[in-house]
């Protein structure tokens, strides 16, 4: 408690800022910002020697003592019913009545309290900064004992929480050590003190909310606790406390200056005559690339000279390194940096380690340029979230995160909106991730009051600054970011003044920084100078295209979120990435975000689902907007993840002369050429590999081009047969990240337009025609088909005596909302085709034998509520193949249709589905360039596509024919007649889809939904909460005049 006159006089300050006579306690009062907390630094651990050192993991170190595992654990509902502060300051705490709880982890997630998910509003009343809510603020008491190990005698003794929510006090052995806000850095104390022989004991008192959680109001779960790794280090009294290495390339971009900042500090007094710190460098194999090691004393470093004018040279330790091997996303090349304190005599007192990379990254003439070469950004937002264990993240779970980024193409995530645990940056740098790295800061409720008030000026910059301090040495962070949706003020300028001055290397990111009026205006209201590009959130295509283009502000523009991917969505995705590549100073966007927020759960039935806001009983939260993620909580890929792939591959192959064989290879690649793929191209016929091949490799440039010839020699010239040729690009050899073999790019091409078939002859016999004044039956030797004159529709249709219908086939104009469509509102612009169907009117009903073997219904209806009219002709043969034409007549000034097509039912047990078209996912009239053409086949039950929140889901566009069949192979076929079909088979029912919330509350299959559509609007996706969430005009069907046409054939 020896600092309690400093946390007094912090109190009175404050209380004069904001004008109140009440002291405040530290968690409630942000110039609090720790007590007794080590100085921030980079991540690194005390190694006994080097050789130790150079594998850089910490647990592996014998000066590592994990304090992860089983703790015992007091909650409570608020800070009045916990124990007081008084009363933990024991050596001797009774826990015996105690839970326990699992370190590192959330205590919402395991029993106590309720996970709140919320997007912008604080989750609490009254929202008054600084003062956190006092009577709903839980407080969770954490307790357990620990033995040093006996070679730790005399060493000092380091205690660090990789991340608390969202303050805490600590003690150990029943005596008070400090306390700490922020909850995504650690929090390291100096405990030697405080320690005793035999078994110790650490208490903390965790807070869920604090003043700093006004700084914290991010878009995701607010969950509690200690959630990452606890943990012990010993180091010597003298140790190397923080180090902090830069590479300068040479202007060629070739040769290297390492340089080397080193802090020692001294935690006993020692004497540190002819102690020295050492610096080596080793690559992957662990082979030393220096001759001699770098070496500074470390007198040197204690008595460090500050000059009166300028800052004395950064550089304790320097090295020129001819011509290393550069890290890139493309090859994260990567060395390892051991620096050894050695004592008078030369022994190694400890070592410590880090992995860099060789890389300079500038901005030239707006351009991002990694190493000399100009670079974009493949990006997508992180949050920390795992389905069952909240934001505490498996390691595997990390490296699953980082495999699946490099899969789909991605080579850039922002830490959306706080910094990661270190763990993923290390992931990062070995992987080959560009990484904007953000401070723990977001005042989205209250805009930027925070931000242009002094008595927060200091919570601001620390959080800045531990960030910086602790994330400086990892080749993969290349931006700095301020925080996200805080507004701008004086407090954002100081972070970014103290990170450009402490390090020059890398380019300040905020998206916060700019004028209000600036979305549309460029040059009278441009952007604060404090942040180093333009960067914005869901602005549209041609502002940002303006922006780029700006000849009054030469920075570069950055969509730091974009293409909003909640549910079914990702549409257009293609337009903006034809824009990046068409403007230099757009260097890259990163999609809103990486992996649904879901937390699983399991019913009373034992099925599994997703919760999301408000499952929980909490009062104030953001319902599903947590479920928006380009991957499903499980680490699976969505559909859409497909489509971010295709359209971000780093290989564009377009025809020139497709027919001929003729085609041009683009290297989009920013720093590799493209010898490292195996190319191979495959011919189909009506969607079956008929032909396959391998073509010479290329070494074609970053961003060149060159032409190829695939000899077309041999390939069948059918008219009635539909040829595609397809030409891929994949790994000759293994990454880290994907086996041989995997496909990286690949584009399909069609040689020629078939020419129609000529149906054949029916057969069957003749065919019957029974009328009476509700039906008309007709009857053939194999078949037999019904339709009902009151509603118009076919309501059975039966092969060899077995119904196939379970339902009349009816037009549909509607679909289970997506969340773009809610969020859009499409039942404000569209919402009359819901109900149109089931208020049509039929107007005339006729049938009519034209031949022994073909007979004709024709069926008008009206749509009176949307003033439109349907005509459908069926031609239905003795064989059992019904031809159907549907003309469909609109008003052109009325609501664009959600979807124009028929909707019927089979049974189930048509569960085998098999198509020729797109494949194999879904795809949608705008997201469907991550398909390829060809023949499928899936379950319709065990292959349907859940979405967390259940709505559309499951479309096949540019669909030739589609079969549902079952065990015996008999069934259904659909074939398009002229324009090709859409298509969906779901083993629910639209309403049962549209009333689900979460994929439980789906029954169990019981029926096949089949929509035989002509078109259905695209998922569209700009944004999920306005109109420009809908799909683009283009991708919607305006109301007016259609006709299509398919046929029913059995097949037995």
């Amino acid at each position: 408690m020896k600092l309690t006159p400093i946390i007094t006089l912090a109190m009175v300050t404050l209380s004069t800022h904001l004008g109140s006579a009440a002291p405040l306690l530290e968690w409630q009062n942000p110039e609090v910002l720790g007590v007794n907390k080590l100085p921030a630094h980079a991540t690194s651990i005390s190694f006994a020697d080097e050789t130790a050192a150079i594998n850089s993991r910490r647990q592996e170190s014998s000066r590592y003592q994990d304090l992860n595992g089983e703790w015992k654990f007091r909650f409570a509902p608020n800070p009045p019913s916990s124990l007081t502060n008084e009363a933990l300051a024991t050596p001797n705490l009774d826990t015996s009545d105690w839970d326990n709880i699992q370190v590192p982890g959330n205590w919402e997630l395991q029993g106590h309290g309720v996970p709140i998910y919320t997007n912008i509003t604080y989750p609490w009343t009254p929202v008054n900064p600084p003062y956190p809510p006092l009577e709903d603020n839980p407080v969770g008491i954490y307790h357990r004992d620990f033995q040093l190990p006996s070679d730790w005698d005399g060493m000092q003794i380091t205690l660090q929480f990789g991340g608390v929510t969202s303050a805490f006090y600590c003690w150990i052995n029943g005596q008070y050590v400090g306390f700490s806000k922020d909850s995504r850095l650690p929090a390291e104390f100096d405990i030697t003190p405080f320690l005793q022989a035999g078994k110790n004991t650490v208490t903390t008192k965790v807070f869920r909310w604090s003043d700093g959680s006004y700084l914290e109001d991010q878009d995701h779960w607010r969950l509690s606790g200690l959630h990452r790794d606890v943990y012990l280090t010993a180091s010597p009294q003298l140790q190397i406390y923080d180090f902090f290495a830069q590479t300068d390339l040479d202007d060629s971009y070739q040769n290297a200056e390492l340089k080397v900042h080193v802090t020692v500090k001294d935690f006993a007094q020692t004497p540190s005559e002819d102690w020295s710190v050492e610096g080596q460098l080793f690559d992957a194999s662990g082979s030393p690339i220096l001759d001699s090691p770098m070496s500074v004393s470390v007198k040197s470093l204690q008595n460090r000279s500050w000059v009166s004018r300028g800052n004395p040279p950064f550089a304790d330790l320097q090295a020129t390194i001819e011509n290393p091997k550069k890290w890139n996303a493309e090859e994260p090349n990567l060395y390892t940096l051991v620096l050894s304190l050695k004592s008078p005599n030369g022994s190694i007192a400890e070592s410590r380690s880090t992995q860099i990379g060789f890389r300079e990254i500038e901005f030239l003439a707006g351009e991002l340029f990694v190493n000399g070469k100009p670079t974009i950004l493949y990006g997508v937002n992180r949050h920390d979230h795992h389905q069952t264990s909240g934001k505490t993240i498996p390691e595997t779970a990390l490296i699953r995160d980082a495999e699946l980024m490099k899969l789909y193409n991605f080579n850039a995530v922002r830490t959306s909106h706080y910094p990661n645990d270190p763990r993923w940056l290390e992931i990062c740098d070995q992987y080959g991730l560009y990484v904007i790295d953000e401070a723990n800061l977001e005042t989205h409720h209250i805009g930027g009051q925070l931000s242009n008030d002094p008595a927060w000026a200091a919570a601001f910059l620390e959080r800045g600054k531990r960030m910086v301090e602790r994330d400086k040495n990892h080749p993969s962070v290349i931006f700095w970011s301020l925080g996200n949706e805080s507004g701008s003020g004086p407090n954002h300028a100081t972070m970014a003044a103290w990170m450009k001055n402490y390090d020059t290397t890398r380019p300040i990111h905020y998206e916060g920084a700019q004028s209000n009026t600036s979305w549309s205006t460029l040059d009278k209201y441009p952007d604060p100078d404090y942040v180093d590009m333009i960067s914005r959130m869901y602005t549209d295509i041609g502002t940002m295209v303006r922006h780029a283009n700006n000849p009054s502000d030469n920075r570069p523009v950055i969509w730091c979120e974009y293409a909003h991917a909640m549910g079914n969505s990702l549409g257009n995705f293609y337009k903006f990435w034809d824009a990046i590549r068409a403007n230099k100073r757009m260097i890259g966007a990163f999609i809103w975000d990486w992996t649904d927020q879901g937390i699983l759960r399991t019913d009373e039935n034992g099925t599994e689902y997703w919760i999301y806001g408000g499952d929980s009983g909490e009062p104030i939260h953001s319902g599903n907007f947590c479920m928006n993620g380009v991957i499903s909580p499980d680490q699976t890929a969505k559909p859409a993840t497909f489509e971010a792939k295709k359209i971000q591959q780093p290989v564009q192959i377009e025809a020139i002369d497709a027919a001929s064989g003729k085609f041009r290879i683009t290297n989009w690649h920013d720093h590799i050429d493209l010898s490292k793929y195996a190319i191979t191209w495959e011919l189909s016929e009506n969607g079956v590999v008929a032909k396959t091949g391998q073509l010479p490799a290329l070494d074609t440039a970053p961003r060149a081009s060159e032409e190829i010839a695939i000899s077309t020699k041999g390939i069948g010239k059918n008219p009635e047969t539909e040829y595609h040729l397809k030409i891929s690009f994949s790994l000759k050899d293994s990454k880290l990240w994907a086996p041989a073999g995997h496909l990286v790019a690949w584009e399909q091409f069609a040689l020629n337009i078939p020419a129609p078939t000529a149906d054949q002859k029916s057969e069957g016999g003749p065919i019957k025609i029974k009328a009476d004044k509700d039906k008309i039956v007709l009857n053939a030797k194999a078949f037999s088909a019904r339709f009902e004159k009151k509603s118009g529709a076919l309501v059975s249709y039966k092969i060899a005596g077995k119904e196939i219908l379970k339902a009349p086939l009816v037009p549909n104009f509607w679909r289970p909302l997506t969340d773009n469509d809610i969020g859009g509102k499409l039942v404000e612009d569209s919402g009359a085709w819901e109900t149109a169907t089931s208020e049509a009117e039929v107007i005339r009903f006729e049938a009519s034998s034209l031949s022994e073997d073909t007979a004709y219904v024709r069926i008008e209806q009206t749509l009176p509520s949307v003033n439109a009219t349907v005509a459908t002709d069926y031609w239905v043969s003795a064989d059992g193949t019904v031809e159907t034409k549907v003309s469909f007549t609109a008003p052109e000034d009325g609501p664009f249709l959600p979807r124009l097509g028929m909707q019927t039912q089979v049974s189930d047990r048509f569960d085998n589905l098999k198509w020729f078209g797109l494949g194999p996912h879904e795809t949608y009239v705008d997201r469907k360039r991550g398909a390829a053409v060809g023949v499928y086949e899936q379950s319709v039950k065990d292959d349907f596509f859940h979405y967390a929140r259940p709505q559309e889901s499951n479309n096949h566009v540019d669909t030739r024919w589609v079969e549902l069949t079952d065990v015996d192979g008999k069934g259904i076929r659909i074939e398009a007649s002229g324009d090709l079909l859409s298509f969906s088979a779901w083993p629910y029912t639209q309403k049962e889809i549209a009333d689900a919330e979460h994929i439980n509350e789906l029954p169990i299959p019981h029926t096949i939904t089949l929509n035989i559509d002509h078109r259905q609007i695209g998922v569209g996706g700009d944004d999920s909460w306005s109109k420009s969430a809908l799909p683009h005009p283009e991708f919607r069907i305006p109301s007016g005049n259609y006709e299509y046409s398919f046929s029913i054939k059995p097949i037995d």
